[in-house]
């Protein structure tokens, strides 16, 4: 009977393994009830929000059919959606975690803490830049006349871990900030004597 058990889980197993690698989309969470939907062999993008598929990049153009086996396909435009998506699933770890050790999540307490500013701000909004394979800067910053601030987050891409730069000198020195409590600005250089 444990026999049987076991060939019969390490059959679904296998083939839910076989699904996986034969799927050619995936999906990935885009927030607010909508989802990612990537093609693995292109590296096209949708968004898809309800029954309705948005092209990211297509900026309201009508959809185009994938290119046959016999035409080219346009791998800048194909890496710049994958890069795009990258991006946006990493801006999003960031907003989701706890990094700012609190018992709310980034994105909540960003929000609290610019609805409370009190002046005109122009802001630039969340930055993912990859500053070494797997090791990325993402930010959330806003000019208040003074120069650009904000909260700067380092995320290892590979094991997911988001880290705040605030309160981390090792990593303020790296990333050239200077932190005060949360908020964080690029470092003046120091004047030569």
């Amino acid at each position: 009977m444990i026999a049987i058990a076991a060939i019969f889980s390490a059959a679904i197993i296998g083939a839910f393994a076989l699904f996986l690698q034969s799927n050619r989309y995936d999906l990935a969470e885009a927030g607010a009830g909508a989802v990612y939907k990537i093609d693995r062999k292109t590296g096209r993008t949708w968004m898809v929000v309800g029954n309705k598929e948005v092209d990211v990049l297509a900026s309201g153009q009508q959809d185009t059919p994938v290119p046959d086996a016999g035409q080219g396909l346009d791998l800048g435009k194909a890496a710049f959606r994958v890069n795009y998506f990258v991006k946006a699933t990493l801006i999003d770890l960031v907003k989701k975690s706890h990094a700012l050790g609190r018992d709310f999540t980034v994105e909540t307490f960003i929000g609290s803490k610019v609805s409370k500013l009190n002046r005109p701000i122009e802001l630039k909004g969340w930055e993912a830049q990859e500053k070494a394979p797997a090791s990325w800067l993402v930010s959330y910053t806003y000019d208040m006349g003074s120069g650009l601030q904000g909260y700067y987050f380092e995320v290892d891409a590979k094991a997911g871990n988001v880290r705040a730069v605030s309160g981390d000198p090792e990593l303020e020195t790296k990333y050239g900030l200077h932190c005060t409590e949360l908020l964080c600005q690029t470092a003046k250089p120091e004047a030569k004597a």
